[in-house]
């Protein structure tokens, strides 16, 4: 019965936006260059990150004190996220130069999550979110022009408007290609800030 209900308020969603299109064709105008930065991206480099990850995995946790994050983050102009995808970055550099691969120039396409909740959002459920691709330089060894790099990028991606990754396209047969799509992107991390 959950199927079915499901099944039929997709159909008069897709109904409505075929009634509608001047509000279909806003929407995917809105949403087209956060769409367009996700299908057309420069692919990640190949690295040894590339692998099927599988029951070998390992986790391995960092801990770190809020206050000294936003200390640095206030220090250069950059957000707490900023600073640790810096971070981030700085691990991947290690683990690329522990393999012996080179890290020159490298910079490693990743997901981050951005939440697109603003203030007045009070009492919504749900996730709103979208993805944001930041490309982490993991070249430089100067851990500061690391983070200026990473904020200067994220500045940059935020000012683009973005749909919620659930409610861009409606539509089963859409979504599963637009989904196709992004999928081919190689992207060499993934993060959950």
């Amino acid at each position: 019965l959950d199927n079915w209900r499901r099944g039929a308020t997709a159909f008069v969603d897709a109904a409505s936006a075929v009634l509608q299109p001047a509000t279909s064709l806003r929407s995917v105008r809105a949403s087209w260059p956060a769409t367009r930065e996700l299908l057309t991206g420069k692919p990640g480099p190949s690295t040894s990150l590339d692998g099927v990850i599988g029951q070998d995995r390992a986790l391995a946790v960092v801990r770190s004190s809020l206050a000294e994050v936003s200390s640095v983050a206030r220090t250069h102009g950059a957000t707490v996220n900023d600073v640790l995808l810096a971070m981030m970055a700085g691990g991947l550099r290690a683990l690329l130069l522990s393999r012996g691969e080179p890290v020159n120039g490298v910079e490693l396409p990743v997901y981050v999550p951005v939440s697109l909740r603003r203030g007045g959002a009070e009492g919504a459920s749900g996730n709103d979110i979208s993805q944001i691709i930041v490309r982490l330089p993991v070249g430089p060894s100067d851990s500061v022009q690391r983070l200026q790099q990473i904020a200067s990028a994220m500045a940059e991606r935020k000012a683009v408007a973005r749909p919620s990754l659930g409610t861009t396209f409606r539509s089963r047969v859409l979504s599963k290609y637009l989904l196709k799509l992004i999928i081919r992107q190689r992207i060499n991390v993934s993060s959950a800030d």
